[in-house]
């Protein structure tokens, strides 16, 4: 299960109902993953494995590199 923690860089806050979605990367492994909203929490789980890829809230990049458990971006 990889989940992803979603905070504000400024002040540290939770971004509540974000949009995050994973793209893997890989010939086999790789492809999207359809998006989730952070929760009042700025989390957001997802039901899957780990592996190399990028992570997008609201369509932009904010981390790309081994994906795996919880991750803690900042916007």
């Amino acid at each position: 299960m990889v989940s992803v923690k979603v905070l504000y860089k400024g002040s540290g806050n939770p971004v509540k109902g974000a949009k995050v979605s994973l793209m893997f990367s890989g010939l086999i492994s790789g492809g999207s993953v359809p998006g989730k909203y952070t929760d009042y929490n700025g989390e957001v789980h997802f039901n899957i494995g780990t592996g190399n890829g990028t992570i997008y809230v609201n369509g932009l990049d904010a981390k790309t590199g081994y994906i795996s458990g919880m991750e803690v971006v900042h916007v």
